[in-house]
């Protein structure tokens, strides 16, 4: 009876041989830990021997293992070669994306669900983080597509993006004005308090928070004023004008790994067009200034 070997499982089983440490295999795969160890528990089955033993808190091959990972990592080559060589067809296997949190459910609610009708065999896995963490992790080849925040622009540059205060427009006109921000390191945070202490103006932090979820909640619950991007809140709430806090304009990229297949390539120009469509106003790249709608004649 002839056994095959699911490539995923495989995929899973050389990071936590290469890191020693299914928490630390997480970052690679990105699955959750109990989820990578019933992948290696089903793996452990497949082949009928124990893969690891656990050695000092880390987990060490048995000599089963070690066999095993030289043929993985040859089945794992052989399989993105076939891959990469039909380019004309669908993708089947993993996709990894990086997103920065302010475009997360415009871009999860529509354009990955459309990748999938067309890619049936993909394997979606989204990192959803701050720009700095996504920029690292495609920098490692960790993701196959990063789209991030920056505060200059460069050839990865796909909008420029107006910085702006969101909330009640009523907590504008507190002495002390109340904020909600993402945790450090935030670009969108760093900016805001640049603004508030160059113009003197009291401000009290009364929400920090690492969930992007959250802290739309606490906004729109009318608990804090924020600054993010107009994509934050998907246009529900208005810009909150502060007079003589001005904020810069910042900018948005999609990064995609030279060597990715043509599929993935694709989905890049579908998120970078469902970014240019959040955009609001839309901004000319060249001046990053507004650009006017004409009435017709």
């Amino acid at each position: 009876m002839q056994v095959n070997l699911p490539t995923n499982l495989l995929r899973s089983f050389v990071a936590i041989a290469d890191t020693g440490s299914i928490v630390r295999a997480t970052d690679k795969i990105f699955l959750t830990q109990s989820a990578l160890s019933l992948q290696m528990k089903r793996l452990s089955e497949i082949v009928q021997v124990p893969l690891f033993r656990r050695e000092q808190g880390t987990l060490v091959l048995t000599v089963s293992g070690e066999r095993l990972l030289d043929l993985a990592r040859r089945i794992l080559e052989l399989n993105d070669q076939a891959v990469e060589s039909l380019d004309s067809v669908g993708l089947n296997g993993p996709v990894r994306i990086g997103i920065v949190q302010d475009f997360g459910d415009e871009i999860l609610s529509g354009v990955l669900a459309r990748f999938i009708q067309l890619n049936p065999g993909a394997e979606l896995q989204i990192r959803v983080g701050h720009s700095r963490e996504i920029r690292e992790l495609f920098a490692t080849h960790l993701i196959d597509i990063a789209v991030y925040h920056s505060v200059e622009r460069d050839e990865f540059t796909v909008a420029p993006a107006r910085m702006v205060w969101l909330g009640d427009p009523r907590l504008a006109d507190r002495e002390t004005l109340p904020l909600a921000f993402m945790t450090k390191p935030c670009l969108a945070r760093d900016c805001a308090i640049a603004a508030l202490e160059g113009a003197g103006r009291p401000y009290q932090l009364i929400v920090e928070t690492s969930n992007i979820s959250a802290l739309r909640v606490a906004v729109e619950a009318g608990l804090a004023l924020t600054c993010r991007s107009s994509a934050f809140t998907g246009h529900r709430l208005p810009a909150v004008e502060l007079e003589s806090l001005s904020l810069p304009t910042y900018f948005i990229a999609v990064m995609t790994l030279p060597s990715a297949h043509a599929a993935i390539t694709g989905l890049a120009a579908l998120i970078t067009e469902a970014i240019e469509n959040i955009v609001s106003p839309p901004f000319d790249l060249a001046t990053d200034c507004p650009i006017k709608e004409t009435e017709d004649a």
